[in-house]
């Protein structure tokens, strides 16, 4: 008897007009060689779309690290804060910053068993909305990956090729068009 296994089709997700808002620009410069032995070719700046609750999980990674261990969130300059995530989201993958994500959320709940973790948290999630406003939208995803279509949130542009493309052009558009964002 033989059997097979069939392929499962997953449909691809579809966006419902998710607004996105203009990029942030770098706060850090990761990897220059010390000692001067070879010159960089590049610096690469790579825009990553993150929530604010990965915002908060790459900040408290970056804290874990700090020696001041009395360093209260709502002491750190803007500037100090995204230089914490700069650094964290050049160091650690995706899934860890989904799952550090997800334990922010739980260690912010207000019936968390550790108040001082609870309020050292909630200080964290401040620290990231002075250092990470909401922004109006600069472009619109919409689509879904393989039919995805960017618009500008403030004229009639807008492309409908591959998505990381078209998100590339939809800022570069908005940037240019709108006023520089970096």
């Amino acid at each position: 008897m033989t059997t097979s296994i069939e392929r499962e089709t997953v449909q691809p997700t579809s966006w419902q007009a998710m607004p996105l808002p203009a990029p942030v620009p770098p706060h850090a410069v990761r990897n220059v060689p010390e000692g001067g032995f070879e010159a960089p070719r590049a610096v690469v700046t790579v825009r990553l779309a993150l929530t604010r609750d990965q915002l908060a999980a790459a900040a408290t990674i970056s804290a874990s690290y700090l020696d001041d261990a009395d360093c209260s969130p709502d002491n750190w300059p803007v500037e100090f804060t995204q230089f914490m995530v700069d650094m964290t989201v050049t160091q650690v993958s995706a899934l860890e910053l989904d799952l550090g994500a997800d334990s922010m959320v739980e260690m912010s709940d207000s019936g968390h068993r550790d108040p001082d973790v609870r309020d050292f948290t909630q200080g964290v999630y401040r620290a990231i909305d002075r250092a990470y406003p909401p922004a109006p939208a600069a472009v619109v995803l919409s689509g879904n990956p393989q039919a995805s279509r960017v618009r500008c949130a403030c004229c009639a542009w807008s492309d409908g090729s591959e998505m990381e493309q078209a998100l590339a052009h939809g800022f570069s558009h908005y940037e240019q068009t709108h006023g520089r964002t970096e």
